[in-house]
């Protein structure tokens, strides 16, 4: 499918959506200057506009066209230097055509012609021919309009025709509003999660499960939790699998999509843990009952794809993932079999309460746990390999996802030992990277991902490894998080380089939801307010102190703020907690006095040490006072 970000790059409404075999074979068509900046990276910046095209044509669907569309759109072209065009692969690796020719600054609209014919493809501008080639792979799409990164064009005259039958598929002048609905550029019909418009102006699936769990520690936002499952929920494809992306002036789709390819494949197991978490904050039965059958469409899928009992994919269309500029995880991915274990297990709340017998997945999650610790784990590494096809790597959110699906500790091997190992060999003076070094050699970039880290720093506090948060929070989070940071914008960062400056250049997100993790993970943690049943019907507070002198917070629940603060004082805890009935209170697992040198009252009640977890509800206060 071709993308035309000089002419045609869009969709069209509602669009009936054929079984194609889509998104494998993406062409790349702009114009820019010759001359770039010395220190421009030219493929990054391409490689970043092509990841916005690809995810913006799998939001949108394919239309039924029999044949490829000619475009017709006179574009005004506002800068004056020479200009090369030229076309490339998905892959940005190879080149397919380029011409050169003279711009001017014109005082009037030049008209352009797209002629896309099966394979063969003609390029006419100002009524001359730039470029005219042929491509052994092509399939239907859409189209739309648009300009190369840190460009802009001015479109008028747009006419789409379908050259078989010589039937205008759309024309419009592009002069008045009317035009906002055709190219999905009108208001939101839904209140949703989405990024800043530095990078991506879409949602994404996969960053739901973080981005919400920012919203419920903070805002408590809940139309915004609603309103993205509604939407990128409803992109679900009919074999199981979801599109990874949707525009956020589409309406959710009335029914599952008859297409047979989608990307980003992770993503689909990140929606099911955003799904599976939104039910247990918020206790709420519909997102159970609503989502139940699409998770269950997508676990029974991916058990379909196991092949010696590992999740396993070899098209590469499939197993792109966050970082699109890195080689695709074919095989039996790590990463992919870890996640999937993590949305197996966190989506067994959802599935009961919506009267799912679960049984089976279960036995699924058990099995599994065996297979990826059988096949992937290498004792060499002390980590799981990158896939069953790079051995002598690994990946990092492979670690923290197996840590908190728990499939080291089912065999017999310590977390405390794979973070370890972590900080040996991803640890840098700005935050961990992403891939081992031995990753290098097989195309994989030195990048460090907020994102990637946040499951870092949920897998480090969930067993306790309180020295790992604290590395993490202070190399990566703490210097985004400071106002003198030259790039300090108040908000968490897309991607970093090792040396803690934007990774992606000048097109890097500074404001991107995927990367604010630490709100909640410190709520759940180091306030240590979690729910032990869907809703806070019953909760817990079990603070992870990571040796700090105090914490004081709130995390909002459907049935009231519950409230915590703690400190010590002389080496001694205080704490106070607020929260409706259903509580239960623990001694946080490093008090700076030991428990069995200590004596405890709860409102001024004695309190031994080994009566904790206590019952709590309304205000509760615990003092520690050593004994003489």
């Amino acid at each position: 499918m071709p993308i035309f970000t000089f002419a045609t790059q869009g969709g069209t409404q509602k669009p009936e959506l054929p079984d194609l075999q889509c998104l494998r074979n993406f062409y790349h068509f702009s114009m820019t200057p010759t001359s770039l900046p010395e220190n421009a990276d030219r493929l990054t910046q391409y490689r970043m506009r092509l990841s916005q095209d690809i995810a913006f044509l799998q939001c949108i669907g394919l239309p039924s066209c029999k044949s490829r569309p000619l475009a017709q759109a006179p574009i005004e072209v506002v800068s004056g230097l020479q200009r090369l065009w030229w076309a490339t692969n998905s892959d940005m690796n190879s080149v397919v055509a380029n011409a050169t020719f003279e711009a001017s600054r014109p005082t009037h609209f030049i008209p352009a012609v797209f002629n896309i014919q099966g394979s063969n493809i003609t390029v006419v501008i100002e009524n001359k021919t730039v470029a005219s080639f042929s491509q052994s792979d092509f399939t239907f799409g859409s189209f739309g309009l648009g300009a190369p990164f840190a460009h802009a064009a001015v479109f008028k005259n747009l006419r789409v025709t379908d050259l078989t039958s010589g039937t205008v598929v759309y024309e419009n002048a592009l002069t008045n509003q009317t035009l906002l609905d055709d190219f999905l550029m009108g208001a939101n019909p839904l209140s949703t999660i989405v990024d800043g418009s530095r990078r991506d102006r879409i949602a994404y699936n996969g960053d739901l499960d973080v981005s919400i769990g920012v919203n419920l520690a903070s805002t408590y936002a809940t139309e915004f939790v609603d309103g993205s499952l509604d939407l990128l929920g409803s992109y679900q494809l009919t074999i199981g699998p979801f599109i990874p992306t949707a525009k956020i002036q589409q309406s959710p789709l009335p029914s599952t999509l008859p297409i047979n390819v989608t990307g980003l494949i992770g993503y689909s197991f990140n929606l099911v843990c955003a799904m599976a978490q939104a039910h247990y904050y918020s206790g709420n039965q519909t997102i159970a009952v609503k989502w139940a059958p699409a998770i269950m469409s997508m676990l029974d899928w991916a058990d379909s794809k196991l092949q010696d009992g590992l999740f396993t994919l070899n098209d590469s269309s499939l197993v792109g993932d966050w970082n699109y500029y890195d080689p695709p995880q074919t095989g039996a991915s790590a990463k992919f079999n870890s996640l999937y274990a993590y949305s197996l297990q966190q989506s067994t709340p959802l599935l009961k309460a919506a009267g799912v017998n679960t049984t089976v997945y279960e036995a699924r999650l058990s099995n599994l746990r065996k297979a990826i610790n059988d096949r992937l784990w290498n004792s060499t590494l002390n980590a799981y390999a990158l896939s069953s096809e790079i051995t002598d790597g690994f990946a990092q959110d492979a670690q923290a996802f197996a840590i908190l699906a728990g499939v080291p500790q089912s065999n017999g091997i310590t977390p405390a030992a794979i973070l370890k190992t972590m900080e040996q060999e991803l640890l840098v003076e700005a935050g961990p990277l992403a891939f081992s070094p031995e990753t290098v050699a097989h195309g994989f970039a030195r990048k460090i991902s907020p994102y990637v880290s946040c499951y870092h720093l949920r897998a480090a506090l969930e067993v306790g490894d309180g020295s790992t948060a604290k590395k993490l929070l202070k190399n990566l989070w703490a210097p985004m998080a400071n106002p003198a940071n030259k790039n300090y914008t108040n908000c968490m960062w897309e991607v970093v380089n090792p040396d803690g400056t934007p990774g992606l250049g000048q097109g890097t997100s500074l404001c991107h939801g995927w990367g604010a993790g630490p709100t909640s993970e410190l709520n759940k943690y180091v306030l240590g307010v979690t729910p032990t049943a869907p809703g806070f019907e019953t909760w817990q507070v079990k603070p992870v102190t990571l040796e700090l002198a105090s914490a004081t917070g709130r995390q909002p629940t459907p049935r009231g703020t519950i409230h915590v603060a703690w400190s010590f004082k002389h080496r001694l805890l205080r704490m106070e907690v607020e929260g409706p009935e259903g509580g239960q209170l623990y001694l946080p697992g490093s008090l700076r006095t030991d428990a069995d040198r200590s004596t405890f009252k709860v409102n001024g009640k004695r309190v031994a040490a080994k009566e904790f977890p206590i019952s709590v509800s309304g205000h509760t206060v615990i003092q520690q006072q050593k004994k003489w």
